[in-house]
């Protein structure tokens, strides 16, 4: 009876564990797959590669080839007449941010204001925007967004698989932005950068001098932080040799010796050490410019600090293109592509690449992704070549954000990050088909 049960036991053992040895064989099977595509812009040197395909290997590129040449032991997947282009980039939005959750009141209103709301209703008159709570230079944008919001799922349907996020705010001070993935399974795998930067504002209607104070008061308040910390070490140093000497003084030297007494140590201040990582160019500013007094002040705070600013919006920068590519200065335009100008319709961004300005494109929003390509699209007929377009919600933004070591192309050693496509980019009549992250499947239109 033992006998039977035992190797009853025996073969449903060995049930199981062939069971599991077939999963994680065929685990490793979906793993490794082979995508053949009729066309796929690589954005790697500008590559387009007619009836080729690439290998995938768990999260990784590993080649891309011009001939198909799928491997024994891989999945093909065979998209046919399709075309397949990396997974865009929004360079600078607020995925993840709702606006209610940052335009409601988060304080009472004071109780004059119920009065002052009812003088103005009576009046007819609209009351002024109520701004945002303060935000201060060390909140990061990271600790408030979660990392499966199903807000993604709509840039995911555009083709949008990256984005650097940043807290939403009018001031002067934005807080610390971060790059992510849009479809993660943890927040580890959510995270590509962080911090990716710290934002700034100089757009405002009225005096641009004076937030341009404002910005330069912040980094002077951190050199000064800086060198009170210098000094403190420097004091702590002097104090500590003193007290060795005194220690190690002849016992019988009775000579009066003046007491050092020890240094007190600054306090830490957060929104300061986030400043000195611009400053120290561990991490750039991305400063919001528009017109060209703000672009002007931008470039002014970049050459008093010698420090990495990248331009957001930057709709006027094409009047001084040259000097911006003099020095160097990235640009993220957006969201608009075209700007009608005295009736003039200016793609600035083609006047910014012209120049060898390094450009990448933007929605500065938390739900308008749908239009960035159909912004681009309007871009190209007025001007913008298909590649360049593509470049810049791709590769420019990879490069600009730091991140071009993962994502932004398709090339061996880079994320899994594509989009398939069932007609030419940016045409207004394409659909995104699928989207891939990581080597997984995270959306489809089918």
């Amino acid at each position: 009876m033992n006998s039977k049960r035992s190797k009853h036991w025996c073969a449903l053992i060995t049930g199981f564990f062939a069971l599991f040895v077939v999963v994680v064989l065929s685990d490793g099977m979906d793993k490794t797959f082979y995508v053949k595509a009729k066309r796929i812009y690589t954005c790697d040197s500008n590559r387009i590669i007619e009836d080729g395909g690439f290998l995938i290997d768990g999260k990784k590129i590993i080649r891309v080839d011009k001939k198909v040449k799928p491997p024994k032991n891989a999945r093909l997947i065979d998209l046919k007449d399709k075309i397949v282009i990396p997974g865009f980039i929004d360079s600078h939005s607020y995925f993840g941010f709702h606006e209610e959750d940052y335009s409601v009141r988060t304080e009472p209103a004071p109780p004059w204001r119920f009065a002052y709301s009812a003088y103005l209703r009576a009046l007819s008159l609209r009351e002024k925007k109520v701004l945002p709570p303060r935000i201060y230079a060390h909140y990061n944008a990271s600790d408030a967004v979660f990392y499966r919001d199903a807000s993604f799922t709509k840039p995911l349907s555009e083709g949008i698989t990256t984005a650097s996020i940043s807290i939403p705010t009018e001031y002067l001070v934005g807080g610390v932005s971060f790059c992510a993935k849009l479809s993660a399974n943890s927040p580890s795998e959510f995270i590509v950068l962080d911090p990716a930067g710290a934002d700034f504002s100089l757009r405002v209607k009225e005096n641009v001098m004076m937030r341009y104070g404002d910005l330069k008061k912040v980094f002077l308040e951190a050199i000064e932080y800086r060198r009170k910390f210098e000094k403190y070490k420097k004091d702590l140093k002097k104090y500590k040799e003193s007290h060795r000497k005194e220690k190690n003084k002849d016992k019988k030297d009775i000579t009066p010796q003046k007491e050092t007494k020890e240094p007190k140590e600054p306090l830490k201040n957060e929104d300061h050490e986030v400043v000195l990582q611009i400053l120290e160019r561990k991490i750039p500013a991305l400063i919001r410019a528009s017109r060209i007094h703000e672009v002007q002040a931008a470039i002014k705070i970049r050459d008093e600090f010698k420090i990495n600013v990248i331009l957001v919006g930057a709709h006027e920068a094409y009047k001084v293109a040259d000097e911006i590519a003099l020095k160097k200065i990235s640009v993220i335009a957006g969201p608009e592509a075209v700007q009608v100008i005295k009736g003039r319709k200016v793609n600035y961004i083609k006047e910014l690449l012209e120049e060898n300005v390094l450009v990448a494109f933007c929605s500065d929003s938390s739900a308008s992704s749908a239009f960035l390509p159909f912004q681009l699209s309007y871009a190209i007929q007025h001007g913008l070549s298909e590649v360049e377009a593509l470049n810049v919600l791709t590769i420019n933004a990879a490069r600009i954000l730091g991140i071009a070591n993962r994502t932004g192309s398709i090339a061996p050693g880079k994320d899994a990050d594509f989009v398939v496509l069932n007609g030419k980019p940016f045409d207004l009549s394409t659909r995104v088909d699928k989207v891939y992250i990581n080597g997984r499947m995270v959306y489809s239109n089918e």
